[in-house]
């Protein structure tokens, strides 16, 4: 599937705040290391009057960032995936039980 740009979120959420919908699109990055943390993110203007440093704990980590190959972020499937198990009718207590096996 070729890489898109998506739909501008400002587009979809007209009347959100802008400094909002900058937060969000932050905390929806896919590449896991360009994606805000939660540190930045209490920091950040949308959350400025919620930000009280001396009430919150916070572990700073720091990631080698440039030691990272960047095609490991990068994904790619050997084969198509099949979604065949979703056409199953499962009774009630099946479906509980798939749950209960899988977690």
């Amino acid at each position: 599937m070729p890489r898109t740009d998506g739909i501008p979120l400002e587009s979809i959420f007209t009347a959100a705040n802008p400094e909002a919908v900058d937060l969000v699109k932050r905390m929806l990055r896919f590449n896991p290391w360009e994606r805000i943390s939660a540190e930045e993110a209490l920091k950040h203007p949308y959350l400025r009057e919620h930000h009280f440093s001396d009430d919150e704990v916070c572990k700073t980590i720091f990631y080698l960032r440039e030691n990272i190959d960047q095609s490991f972020f990068q994904l790619t499937a050997d084969h198509p995936f099949a979604f065949d198990f979703e056409q199953n009718e499962l009774e009630l207590n099946e479906l509980k039980g798939n749950v209960y096996f899988e977690a």
